[in-house]
C-alpha cells in the first residue's frame, strides 16, 4: 500500500514539474509615439518598422527574432515570442529594452508593453 502511495506522489511531481518547466510563448502587444513639434503634442507614430531582437550573450551579437510594423493608432504586435530579454529597435535608430514575462493566458490574450516614447 505504501509503495502504491510513493508510486502515485512520484507521477503527480513528475507531471506538475513537466507541465509547469515548459516554455510559454507569449504575444507582445504595444504603441510607438512620437512628439510632433507642429501639433506640440505626442501622436502615434504610424507605418514605421519595429525590430525585435535578442543578444546573443556569447559574442555579444544580435540575433533578429521578428519585424513588423506600426499601425495608423502607432500599435504593433510581435506573435508567439519566448520568455525573456528582448531589444525592440524603432526606425533603425532608437532602442527600447523589454522583458517579455509569463503570463495568465486565462486571463490575458498578451502582453501589453507601456508606451514606446520615440524622439
Amino acid at each position: 500500500m505504501k509503495n502504491i502511495i510513493y508510486l502515485i506522489l512520484f507521477f503527480f511531481i513528475s507531471f506538475c514539474l513537466n507541465t509547469f518547466s515548459q516554455a510559454q510563448n507569449i504575444d507582445i502587444k504595444g504603441q510607438v509615439i512620437k512628439y510632433n513639434k507642429f501639433e506640440k503634442s505626442n501622436v502615434p507614430f504610424n507605418k514605421v518598422t519595429l525590430a525585435l531582437y535578442k543578444l546573443n550573450t556569447q559574442d555579444k551579437s544580435w540575433i533578429l527574432i521578428s519585424k513588423t510594423i506600426s499601425d495608423e493608432n502607432g500599435e504593433f504586435y510581435f506573435y508567439d515570442v519566448p520568455v525573456g530579454e528582448y531589444y525592440i529597435q524603432v526606425n533603425k535608430k532608437k532602442n527600447f529594452k523589454i522583458n517579455v514575462i509569463p503570463i495568465d493566458k486565462s486571463k490575458y490574450d498578451y502582453l501589453e508593453l507601456p508606451v514606446l516614447k520615440y524622439k
